[in-house]
């Protein structure tokens, strides 16, 4: 905004103003979200009945409350709790400071061999979850999950370039509205595996639940800490924009 003011005597006056409007990124998002409304080319997921109606490569809006990663809230109480538990979380990252498992006492714990989880012993189990956590922490895409409405879950795939440990923290607990593009619709049966990205991955939603569960009740940690695994009603979303 500019302007001029000048007084040419006791009783005259004049003013001069110029005032100059210039978009911003939101208000440049809000007019754009509002054009794709009046021309219905955005889906609202209000319900469990839209997800059968939903496309590949769909744009929707998603509002609910943003409950974050159960993967990644297990790992990060357990990583805070196992110094108490008398662990050396150091020797747990640092392979030149582990036991020689061909010492351990334990059949099948030589060296090239990968023990079935009956036969996990706690410090396998401990540094299982040490290495989950490193594998999430270098990974370029983070999971978070949304609670929609109608129990419906989304689940958002970000990039680590704009979803920092901050954001998260603000996000948190909070009610968002997600935009953002369809990438896959969970049908009967099928299920999203939060350990995906993970060296746990590959062992499916089954060995996830059990890791979890187990390392939960065996070491006494009362907290619902939520399901590793998201089954049906589920959309998987590449998210556009998250606000309020």
């Amino acid at each position: 905004m500019s302007g001029r003011y000048g007084r040419k005597a006791h009783e005259e006056e004049s003013r001069e103003t110029k005032v100059v409007r210039q978009h911003t990124e939101a208000s440049l998002f809000n007019l754009l979200r509002h054009q794709l409304h009046v021309t219905e080319r955005i889906s609202a997921v209000a319900s469990q009945e839209n997800l059968a109606e939903l496309q590949i490569g769909e744009l929707v809006e998603v509002t609910g409350e943003v409950v974050g990663n159960p993967l990644q809230q297990v790992l990060d109480l357990f990583s805070q709790i196992l110094p108490y538990l008398g662990v050396d979380v150091e020797a747990l990252s640092n392979p030149k400071k582990r036991k020689d498992p061909s010492r351990s006492g334990h059949p099948g714990k030589a060296a090239g061999t990968t023990p079935q989880h009956e036969d996990l012993t706690d410090e396998d189990t401990f540094r299982l979850m040490t290495t989950m956590r490193g594998d999430l922490e270098r990974a370029s895409v983070r999971d978070l999950v949304v609670r929609g409405p109608s129990g419906v879950r989304a689940v958002l795939t970000l990039s680590t370039e704009f979803f920092s440990d901050q954001t998260a923290d603000y996000l948190l607990g909070g009610r968002f509205t997600v935009v953002g593009k369809v990438t896959r619709v969970l049908a009967e049966g099928e299920t999203i595996n939060l350990t995906r990205r993970t060296a746990l991955g590959l062992g499916g939603p089954d060995l996830a639940r059990q890791v979890v569960t187990d390392v939960t009740s065996d070491n006494e940690i009362f907290v619902d800490l939520g399901d590793p695994v998201v089954e049906p009603p589920a959309v998987q979303l590449l998210p556009l924009a998250v606000f309020v």
